[in-house]
């Protein structure tokens, strides 16, 4: 959200996304009520037609698509891979991986195709080092 405030205090109008479109609204309502220009849609990003429909309506709604930011994201299954639900870790890879693909397809199709855009990819936990127990690995083995 804080993004957001950040892009309409330099004056852009923005479309923001949740899964939910209660937290859409909210976070809609909540710039709104500070004055910005707002919008927004629920969105699964592992849905490339869902990616697309998002794409849409800032087009719609605003007239232009200036910058994507692929933000989204699902926080990843930790531990031994043994111990993962194979569920679990797909519907991570999907949002994570597929999610800023999809993303990054629809942005940079209409920034090719108008000769200009920004596409920001954000990274997760990892800027500073590596974090324990962020990739499936295989349980200890007794000493």
């Amino acid at each position: 959200m804080s993004m957001a405030q950040e892009f309409t205090r330099q004056g852009a109008a923005v479309v923001v996304c949740s899964r939910s479109q209660e937290a859409v609204d909210a976070a809609v309502a909540g710039l709104q009520l500070a004055g910005a220009r707002a919008s927004g849609l629920a969105c699964d990003v592992s849905k490339i037609e869902q990616v697309q429909a998002l794409a849409d309506h800032a087009l719609q709604t605003f007239g232009a698509l200036d910058v994507w930011v692929n933000n989204a994201g699902l926080s990843a299954p930790y531990g031994p891979t043994v111990h993962i639900n194979p569920e679990r870790f797909v519907q991570v890879t999907q949002a994570n991986l597929l999610g800023t693909y999809y993303g990054s397809l629809v942005a940079m199709r209409h920034f090719l195709g108008r000769g200009s855009g920004k596409l920001i990819n954000i990274l997760g936990r990892g800027e500073r080092g590596p974090v324990p127990m962020q990739n499936p690995m295989p349980p200890a083995r007794p000493g």
